[in-house]
């Protein structure tokens, strides 16, 4: 059997490979949601955050590779929220939007009781 664009895969239009993705030979992962990830990435962890990853998985019926997906997907998404905010806050600031000090740590003050905390 001739091989597929891919050493050692065989020439079909797909590929399987581990859990909720198939390989397709136009470079996508496509995930079992529907998303098309086109992107590859390689990073390089520390021996103690690979056996914890390794860990995780087994413990999730998971693989390393579907952690480290929702791992940068959380990452990003959250990372997005706080720099949207950032971007307000400095909007804000230079449109003259601000709270004088001691005002915001008086309602900060108001809610910590509140709360009990």
């Amino acid at each position: 059997m001739r091989g597929g664009a891919i050493p050692g895969t065989p020439d079909v239009d797909a590929v399987a490979i581990p859990r909720n993705f198939v390989y397709c030979m136009k470079s996508e992962y496509i995930c079992s949601t529907g998303v098309v990830l086109t992107k590859p990435l390689t990073v390089r962890v520390d021996d103690d955050d690979a056996e914890k990853l390794e860990l995780i998985a087994k413990a999730t019926d998971r693989s390393v590779h579907w952690l480290c997906q929702q791992a940068v997907a959380r990452f990003v998404d959250d990372e997005f929220v706080f720099l949207e905010g950032v971007r307000r806050g400095i909007e804000d600031a230079d449109a003259g939007r601000v709270v004088p000090h001691e005002e915001a740590k008086a309602g900060f003050e108001v809610i910590l009781r509140k709360h009990d905390i």
